[in-house]
């Protein structure tokens, strides 16, 4: 994440996705996903 989060390719407000917590499938073509993070707006992001 160090590496990542230092790129000049990563600006303020950038997700990191690092992973799948365990017990959770793939993503698929169509599939939302809604992402929560307290005293920010919801983020609900589309898999194209």
């Amino acid at each position: 994440m160090t590496s990542i989060a230092g790129s000049p390719l990563a600006f303020p407000g950038d997700i990191i996705y690092s992973g799948t917590p365990e017990n959770v499938g793939p993503v698929f073509r169509g599939d939302i996903i809604d992402c929560h993070i307290d005293r920010l707006p919801d983020l609900s992001i589309r898999i194209v």
